[in-house]
């Protein structure tokens, strides 16, 4: 590229002063806003032209509503002349309407050759007033509420400006029209004022002509003085621009090679110093780039990792090997903070030895650089010696001389815990360092908040699962037993007086109660291993409980689901046990012999229904062991996870169960 500049014709340079160059540029500038002048004030004659034009067929036309105004108000003007058109001839005279007094005006006007009226509307009672294609739109435009406005159009070959306002029915107006069957104030059409263009256009040709002949003059001055400027100013300035898109393009071994004596060449040589400084800028800019990759790359493993599969101190303890890979440190640690007991637990170290753990956890190491962070909130930096006098115990970091950051594991207001890096370097840590450190330290506290948060809701699940299936023993096989216990002493009874076929009644009875009360076991073990609580998406787990229930009972299942949004793991345990509760009333009582159960999801919607054809929710008595179908669990499931619940009859006979959100 540098030889490329050296060969340009050394002829286009001359040794004029800048000063010169600048005079001529001016008068460049001038010209061209002289033509932006000239086309500005072209421009504005049309303007104004076209708003006299209009301004002249706005007052035509408010003079031509006044005096349609006028005769409509004293009933019509009666003339000796029966003229083109009359309403009514009475001794001699002709009574003619405002329209047919606008008719002749506008005829008598046009013979002048001046302008024209036409009255129009969309419900005529002259054909010959039949609005124009352009009288249409107008007229259209006013039914929604539109004012007068004009534009303008070409009819016949010829240009007119056209000129609308809307008519509206008044008191006067009712003794031609009140047939039509208007009401005062309706849009009854509209009155239109053409004026010809002609000498509007021929004074705009002249003025195009008079400013175009301007322009060409101003042009042939531009071509000259961009003849003298190029030879004057734009070779040089080409030259810098080669040595500019060069650099542009990471070339920094191009330089300028200008020599006109005068600020150019201080120019040139400016640009030169400025490339060689540019040159290490952008090495150190790429340095910093390589290293913000590498640290957004931490942030998302370290992001990634807390989404995975990992346990939380296999996560941290992967993030502290991501932070090492990005920073200068020597060693480090990660301890998580237990408020209960105020003290600080290590869960992953790097290149320290093993006492830290000891220090770092005790409750009377107030100076201890993770517990003062721990306690503040705030990050320590320190570059030089750590005071760690109120120590009991030899301290790790005792008389260590280097560089230490230790950030919080922040969750919102929350201190999760405390990460800490070690280097033996003085000044080791750029700031750079201590940012990133900060951004990990957020990522990391709610990382840690949310997996507190998701062992809490298992054992929260686990709890209202265990509740639930007391309940469910205490109301089945709990009353079940207690039956049992009863009908045995009353068999006994039955046996000791000799009522035989009684107690064998009896006895038909408790078998079938014990079976129902075997039935209710098995199911409710079938529960226990529903598919729900997996790592699994609904849609399988629903297929899966649905082909097992279909095995165990012989009722046939017809399963439809459509792809959409995914369900959380709280919403899949939650509408498995109402399918469940569902299934177990269709079973007991609904005598059904055939089942439906549809999934449709997508982005704005979520719908599970349950149908049976069995005799229906109002034909089915209660049973007397349970007092009730479990509908209130179903109703406090659906409303746990925010969903609407509605059981009801099915059109076609049985019973519907609807949850959506």
């Amino acid at each position: 590229m540098a030889e490329a500049i050296d060969r340009l014709p050394k002829s286009r340079r001359r040794p004029l002063h800048l000063g010169t160059r600048i005079a001529l540029s001016i008068n460049l500038a001038v010209v061209l806003v002289s033509l932006v002048i000239f086309f500005w004030i072209y421009a504005l004659q049309q303007r104004q032209v076209l708003g006299l034009v209009e301004a002249e067929a706005q007052s035509l036309l408010n003079s031509m509503v006044l005096m349609r105004k006028w005769v409509a108000d004293y009933g019509g003007v009666w003339t000796e002349d029966p003229g083109e058109s009359y309403f009514e001839e009475r001794n001699g005279f002709y009574l003619k309407t405002p329209a047919m007094v606008t008719k002749e005006i506008s005829h008598l006007s046009e013979k002048e050759g001046r302008f024209s009226y036409h009255i129009t509307s969309d419900k005529l009672k002259n054909e010959a007033n039949a609005p124009l294609p352009s009288e249409h739109e107008m007229l259209a435009a006013f039914a929604f509420g539109r004012g007068e406005y004009g534009r303008v159009e070409l009819i016949d070959g010829e240009r007119v400006y056209h000129y609308m306002a809307p008519l509206h029915i008044e008191k006067s107006c009712l003794k031609c029209h009140e047939d039509q069957g208007y009401a005062i104030g309706d849009l009854r059409g509209g009155l239109s004022v053409f004026l010809p263009m002609d000498r509007v256009d021929r004074a705009l040709a002249q003025n195009r002509l008079t400013l175009g002949f301007s322009a060409a003059v101003v042009i042939l001055l531009l071509i000259s003085l961009y003849l003298l400027v190029r030879s004057l100013i734009v070779a040089p300035i080409e030259e810098l621009k080669a040595v500019t898109t060069a650099v542009g393009q990471g070339d920094y071994r191009v330089r300028s090679h200008i020599r006109t004596g005068d600020e150019l060449e201080s120019l040139g040589n400016a640009i030169n110093q400025m490339v060689v400084r540019l040159k290490t800028s952008h090495d150190e800019l790429e340095a910093k780039v390589q290293q913000r990759t590498k640290e957004l790359d931490v942030l998302s493993k370290i992001a990634l990792s807390l989404s995975s599969d990992q346990t939380l101190s296999e996560t941290l303890d992967q993030a502290l090997d991501d932070v090492f890979d990005v920073t200068s440190a020597d060693s480090g640690a990660i301890h998580l903070y237990s408020a209960e007991k105020q003290t600080l637990e290590l869960v992953a170290r790097r290149g320290l030895p093993t006492t830290i753990e000891n220090c770092a956890g005790r409750t009377d190491q107030g100076q201890c650089v993770p517990r003062q962070v721990s306690h503040n909130g705030q990050i320590i930096r320190c570059n030089s010696a750590i005071d760690v006098a109120p120590c009991t115990q030899r301290c790790p970091l005792h008389g260590f001389t280097g560089d230490l950051i230790a950030a919080p594991l922040r969750a919102k207001d929350r201190i999760m815990g405390v990460v800490t890096l070690i280097t033996h370097q003085a000044q080791g840590f750029s700031e750079d360092t201590v940012q990133l450190l900060e951004c990990i330290g957020h990522q990391l506290g709610v990382g840690v908040e949310n997996a507190e948060f998701r062992s809490r809701s298992w054992r929260m699940a686990t709890l209202e699962e265990r509740a639930r299936l007391a309940r469910e023993l205490h109301d089945n096989l709990g009353q079940t037993i207690g039956y049992l216990n009863l009908n045995t002493r009353i068999i006994a009874d039955m046996v000791k007086n000799g009522q035989h076929d009684s107690a064998l009644e009896a006895l038909e009875d408790m078998r079938l109660s014990t079976r129902s009360a075997y039935d209710d076991v098995r199911w409710a073990i079938l529960d226990l291993r529903a598919p729900g609580e997996r790592e699994q998406d609904f849609g399988a787990a629903l297929c899966e409980y649905l082909d097992e229930f279909e095995v165990q009972t012989g009722l046939e299942c017809e399963v439809v689901t459509t792809d959409g949004k995914s369900l959380s793991p709280d919403v899949t345990v939650q509408l498995i046990r109402i399918v469940q509760e569902a299934m177990h009333n269709v079973r007991k009582h609904a005598q059904a012999s055939r089942i439906w159960v549809k999934l449709e999801t997508d982005n704005a919607m979520t719908r599970l229904s349950i149908e049976d054809d069995g005799v229906g929710i109002d034909n089915c008595p209660p049973d007397p062991m349970t007092r009730h179908f479990g509908l209130h669990s179903m109703r406090e499931r659906a409303e746990a996870i925010g969903w609407r619940l509605e059981i009801g009859p099915r059109r076609e006979g049985g019973t519907q169960v609807v949850v959506s959100c």
